[in-house]
């Protein structure tokens, strides 16, 4: 297969073994022309199975020969020095500018010796990993980076450049404040409690979590995991009061807690969970419960949940994890701030001038008449809110996701861009609007400080674009980019003051600015997958939503090798099959997108294309009506004879 890969002249792969006695498969290349790593592993990936895909390779000028002419395997370099290897070979930090930022990759990535060659996004930086990046960079080196100079310099090479002739910005670590009856509200908890409070104190804002426990659990274990955890983060201590007109935070020095135990059996378990998940009262801490449920000796189901005021996604991914380690019985580092530092520095920053420019920034996104989506809908809107929701779930396969990402490094952007480019489109195609608001979320965690710590540090960020049928496919994704870049370096203005300061007219019904939502769930080794702690298997376990906070939400869940899209819905405003249409439409829209050069597809072409499928199919079903009518006409005919 390796031979009949474009400029490949000649091939040899060997088994090689690690020190812990692990075998893997070591390439070794010679080609007309310079590789790309990531082209080639998607080939391989598409040809062979996963084990036998090399994990290493390098290009060779030539292969080493024998006396007799014969490939000399010996002589061939041992190749283990890193994840994924640069077909270029290895090349080392020559200055210490690039010796520190090839540190904060390896650290970043979980990838051994970093060529200052290799790029950021082919060696698995996301847009996640891209924030953390530039925070670390910040704190190590004194340089404060746009995320869009990352993008221009995504080498460890090219980047020292950057840092050598940028401006210092000396790191400030965020202070801590002095204890207190009551604390600030972060701009994120003042939002999510008047939503508490249009959602009639509902379910719409709680998070919940289920993990599958297989092994010989001991239930006094992870209760007592819980308290520390509760010990640990103050937030999960924290309930909420309006003090002089102002939403205020209380810390309590302890609450009790206990895991309620429950046994049943596994058909009946659903309903259990159900049952379990129940509105918040916001004025009580803790606000956040657990439950276990006992499905058979070896056998448990682990339920928690908490409001969306006091965690968020990579919060719950951080109690997941400390949950395994303090179950574990391991020492864990005292978090550096509790989030009630972060809410008066988050106060104190939104008080001063340093957010002038990201202000100006967002008003001037929104300057003219805000578009609102038109989405036609099978029933009609109504004055009141329910957020009553459904998922409908789709997977991209492995040939439509390699393809997905092939596209993003072309094209110098991300996963992300492409995937809300897409949607973008889709949505033009429902509407025809050439002004499209999205909302998307960010983990607003720009600071290294909030790394490792809980709350609801995300803030909501308002995308608008302008696709047109007019506009040829690689034009439109660049506009993304950039308007992602734009809005990810001003995203420390809060959603919820824009909307203050546009002055929008609230209806009930309806989210102000925006209706629908796009999110990138990107794969983070340390949070997910099946993970075994003290005999016990833990097994995070997707819990279907029952709620729906947009009138639409695309999810993304970016795996290995596959796409997980969950499109979230008002049952209000959409029936089943529209919504199993739209996820049709989306998956064929991705599969064009990548079947052709992005400057040879116009949008109105796209879209016409789409529309097309979508008359032939129809007629091939009234076709097919008519010849099931005919035929049932002819059976009670020759029945009545």
């Amino acid at each position: 297969w390796l031979l009949k890969y474009g400029p490949i002249k000649e091939a040899v792969v060997i088994d090689r073994q690690d020190e812990a006695g692990t075998k893997y498969l070591c390439a070794y290349l010679v080609a007309g022309a310079q590789l790309d790593l990531s082209d080639l592993k998607g080939y391989l990936a598409q040809q062979l199975p996963a084990y036998m895909v090399p994990a290493y390779f390098q290009q060779l000028e030539k292969m080493p020969l024998t006396p007799n002419g014969k490939i000399n395997r010996k002589a061939l370099p041992i190749l283990a020095a890193s994840k994924d290897q640069s077909l270029t070979g290895y090349l080392p930090p020559s200055n210490s500018t690039e010796a520190k930022l090839a540190t904060i990759w390896e650290k970043i990535l979980g990838v051994n010796k970093v060529g200052v060659n290799e790029d950021f996004f082919n060696l698995g930086g996301n847009s996640i990993k891209l924030a953390v990046l530039a925070a670390r960079i910040h704190q190590e080196m004194n340089t404060k980076l746009p995320l869009s100079e990352i993008f221009k310099n995504s080498t460890i090479q090219n980047l020292a450049r950057y840092i050598t002739k940028a401006e210092q910005s000396n790191y400030v670590a965020i202070p801590r404040v002095a204890a207190r009856d009551y604390y600030p509200a972060a701009s994120a908890q003042k939002r999510l409690y008047v939503l508490n409070q249009l959602d009639q104190a509902g379910i719409g804002y709680n998070i919940p979590t289920v993990i599958k426990l297989a092994g010989a659990l001991q239930p006094e274990k992870i209760t007592a995991a819980f308290r520390q955890l509760l010990q640990r983060h103050e937030i999960l201590r924290t309930s909420f009061k309006i003090e002089k007109g102002e939403l205020v935070q209380v810390v309590a020095k302890e609450v009790a807690f206990e895991v309620d135990y429950f046994e049943t059996d596994l058909a009946s378990a659903k309903s259990v969970i159900e049952g379990l998940i129940k509105p918040f009262d916001l004025s009580k801490a803790p606000l956040l419960r657990a439950a276990l449920i006992k499905l058979a000796a070896n056998k448990h189901l682990l339920l928690f949940e908490v409001h969306h005021i006091v965690a968020d996604g990579l919060s719950i991914n951080i109690l997941n994890r400390e949950l395994r380690s303090l179950y574990e019985g391991k020492v864990l580092a005292e978090p550096p701030i509790q989030y009630k530092d972060f809410a008066q520095w988050q106060n104190d920053l939104l008080a001063g001038e340093t957010l002038q420019k990201q202000e100006a920034y967002w008003l001037q996104a929104f300057r003219d008449s805000l578009p609102q989506l038109k989405l036609p809908t099978d029933y009609q809107r109504s004055t009141k809110p329910d957020l009553a929701g459904k998922v409908y779930s789709f997977v991209a396969e492995a040939e439509i996701t390699q393809r997905l990402q092939e596209l993003a490094r072309e094209t110098k952007t991300t996963l992300y861009m492409v995937l809300l480019a897409a949607y973008n489109l889709l949505l033009y195609k429902y509407t025809g609007q050439e002004d499209i608001v999205v909302g998307s979320p960010v983990t607003g965690r720009r600071h290294v400080d909030l790394e490792n710590t809980v709350g609801m540090y995300a803030n909501t960020l308002a995308l608008r674009n302008y696709p047109s049928g007019q506009k040829d496919f690689g034009d439109f994704l660049a506009e993304v980019k950039e308007q992602a870049l734009q809005a990810y370096e001003n995203q420390d203005y809060q959603f919820e003051i824009l909307v203050e300061k546009l002055n929008l007219d609230r209806i009930q019904s309806q989210n102000p600015l925006f209706e629908t939502m796009f999110v990138l769930q990107e794969p983070n080794e340390s949070d997910s997958g099946v993970r075994e702690f003290a005999q016990v298997q833990f097994i995070p376990e997707e819990i279907q939503s029952v709620t729906a906070k947009f009138e639409l939400t695309l999810e993304a869940i970016a795996r290995e090798q596959t796409i997980k899209f969950n499109l979230e819905y008002r049952t209000q405003l959409f029936a089943e099959q529209t919504i199993k249409k739209m996820a049709g439409e989306y998956l064929r829209l991705l599969e064009i997108l990548t079947a052709n050069p992005p400057k040879t597809m116009r949008i109105s072409g796209l879209i016409e294309v789409l529309e097309g499928e979508e008359e032939a199919r129809i007629s091939s079903q009234l076709r097919e009506g008519k010849k099931e009518i005919a035929d049932s006409f002819a059976e009670g005919f020759w029945e009545e004879i």
